[in-house]
């Protein structure tokens, strides 16, 4: 179809840049949600694409990706996908969940690290926790940067009580070998 006007890219300045999100806490939404099969073809993930949300400086829009193997012959996959599904409804304040379209729409905190490449891939992010808007962390953003976080509304306060997060540092739930405090789900 021709357009209706001639565009002209010769002084745009590339805006592309796919280098992997700096590590640290990030306001975010679920936009989307697929299951497809294994690459196995022995079962199903269900992906969930997020969004940075726009209030966050230099990332806002930005997307990253959460797979998790609810269906799969092999058991400690699946219950990590299932801790991981309870930590995202607690964070998003869903208490039943019976279809992966409820979590559409619904936005926390989300705990971004890098995943180093490893020669077939290049470097790349990885959710590795989830927070409440209400339970905000005490940096937002880049992990280190001073970051207050954006937009100044209650959702990015953190709580007088609540310790420093360091991205470096925390151990995932499932990688501490000890099943800790169970969500009542």
């Amino acid at each position: 179809m021709k357009f209706k006007k001639q565009y002209d890219a010769t002084n745009h300045e590339p805006t592309n840049d796919f280098d992997p999100i700096p590590p640290g806490w990030y306001p975010a939404e679920v936009i989307e949600d697929e299951f497809k099969a294994t690459k196995a073809k022995t079962g199903e993930y269900l992906q969930l694409t997020w969004r940075i949300q726009d209030n966050s400086p230099a990332h806002g829009g930005r997307y990253v990706w959460d797979r998790l193997n609810l269906d799969n012959p092999n058991p400690t996959a699946v219950e990590i996908a299932e801790e991981t599904l309870k930590n995202i409804m607690v964070a998003i304040e869903l208490a039943k969940l019976d279809d992966s379209k409820q979590l559409k729409n619904q936005g926390c905190f989300i705990k971004i690290k890098i995943r180093p490449a490893d020669g077939q891939f290049d470097a790349s992010n990885e959710i590795t926790g989830y927070r409440s808007f209400k339970d905000a962390p005490k940096v937002i953003g880049p992990s280190g940067s001073g970051s207050s976080g954006g937009g100044g509304g209650s959702a990015f306060k953190k709580k007088e009580k609540d310790a420093p997060m360091s991205s470096e540092t925390e151990t995932p739930p499932w990688a501490k070998g000890d099943p800790g405090e169970k969500t009542p789900f």
